[in-house]
């Protein structure tokens, strides 16, 4: 049976998930440079905030920094790290973007609180910082050749068709992630129309929903080269597909899925579909690549986020 969808939030009486968008007077530029994903994510964060405020009889946009303090606090019982700093930024963001901030203590708090929620699980016993495995060139051929063979299908094994089909596409995640730097988001939201070919058997890639470029017309781009140019090009010859057509029609968690999938294959640990992402920043700097090289090929906000990335191999 299909689930009922209930009435929109504004004609239940409630807030919207967007808090900024129910106030008069409210700058609605605010928010413009937020994509599709960034809206989501805080959309989900602060519908979270807001659940805890009610309960405690506390007014969400009227939350004073201790409240928002002792809400992360609890949010940390649970969650990861990453997971309370982007509660952090939601409440902040959703907050600024409705001129319900205030002064800068707000921020202030926060970012202590933070910082003090860091050192808790520092010093929480055998606590280590978890990155994903970084790729080398090697293992992600080795992953690409990986995703061509059959593999098990609930009793049984795929057909020779089946697995040709599934390979290309699998391939070519690994290729995007690996040889050009994309994340699962994405992948998952690249059209055919976005990558286009280029002199030398290359191909450019223009990723329109780029963290980095979300407030640039038409996004950043990514070039792919070599064996991972070819693993693209062949899922769009195998598939003739239309230039509207999703080059992966799956979402972003089942694209960091397929990834795990090949990684488990090979017997390796710790690998998503951000170890491209981190391999191909250490890569590209060991064979003596700039940093501002790197940092244009990955499409990096900053030269310290390219080291960042690349500190720490596993």
């Amino acid at each position: 049976m299909a689930k009922r969808r209930g009435a929109p939030a504004a004609a239940r009486g409630e807030d919207p998930p967007y808090p900024f968008v129910a106030l008069d007077g409210a700058d609605p530029a605010a928010a413009e440079g937020w994509t599709a994903h960034t809206r989501s994510t805080y959309a989900t964060q602060w519908n979270r905030f807001r659940a805890w405020c009610e309960e405690r009889h506390v007014v969400p946009l009227d939350a004073s920094p201790e409240e928002v303090a002792a809400y992360l606090h609890e949010r940390a019982k649970r969650a990861k790290r990453a997971t309370v700093k982007l509660s952090a930024s939601a409440v902040l963001a959703s907050l600024r973007a409705a001129g319900r901030l205030g002064e800068p203590t707000m921020e202030h708090v926060v970012a202590e609180t933070l910082g003090a929620i860091n050192e808790q699980k520092r010093a929480t016993p055998n606590w280590e910082p978890r990155h994903p495995t970084a790729l080398d060139h090697t293992t992600a051929l080795a992953m690409m050749r990986a995703a061509r063979r059959p593999q098990r299908r609930g009793r049984g094994w795929e057909t020779e068709s089946a697995a040709a089909a599934r390979g290309r596409r699998d391939a070519a995640i690994v290729a995007l992630a690996f040889g050009g730097g994309l994340r699962r988001s994405e992948i998952a939201a690249l059209v055919w129309a976005d990558i286009t070919p280029e002199p030398h058997r290359k191909l450019r890639v223009r990723v329109r929903a780029s963290q980095a470029n979300a407030r640039i017309d038409g996004g950043d781009s990514r070039r792919l080269v070599g064996e991972f140019a070819q693993a693209a090009a062949a899922l769009r010859e195998a598939t003739a597909p239309a230039q509207t057509d999703r080059v992966v029609p799956l979402c972003a968690h089942q694209v960091n899925h397929r990834v795990q999938v090949l990684a488990d294959a090979l017997g390796l640990e710790g690998v998503s579909t951000h170890s491209g992402r981190r391999g191909l920043a250490f890569e590209r700097l060991r064979r003596g690549a700039s940093t501002e090289a790197v940092q244009s090929a990955g499409g990096w906000r900053s030269a310290s986020m390219v080291h960042r990335y690349a500190r720490g191999r596993s």
